[in-house]
């Protein structure tokens, strides 16, 4: 009998360093901030033909993954998301291009 893997995918978010300025004022990295959140599973479905949505300031933008979670983290806008097959292979890494939060599931799209 074959089981079925609802959520077969992982997905994790990088969060870049905090700078902070410096005695001569030139930016610099603190390198004990930023990261990676834990991972969480999640569905993926590609792009079809329809693969823009619109951006709050009404912008079309093109997008590559749905991604469907129970849970996220908070996530903005622009930070890097990356996807993990069950063997833990990355399938994909880019920017978070939007971001719908439901009762039961979060909706990313990258």
């Amino acid at each position: 009998m074959a089981v079925l893997n609802v959520r077969a995918y992982t997905f994790f978010v990088r969060i870049p360093p905090k700078s902070s300025v410096n005695s001569k004022g030139d930016y610099v990295e603190n390198p004990n901030t930023g990261g990676e959140t834990e991972e969480y599973k999640c569905d993926i479905v590609p792009s079809g033909s329809a693969n823009t949505i619109r951006t709050n300031d009404g912008e079309r933008v093109s997008y590559s993954y749905t991604i469907y979670a129970d849970k996220a983290p908070s996530i903005e806008i622009g930070q890097t998301v990356c996807i993990l097959d069950s063997s833990k292979s990355l399938i994909f890494e880019g920017p978070c291009k939007g971001i719908a939060r439901y009762q039961f599931q979060v909706k990313i799209w990258v």
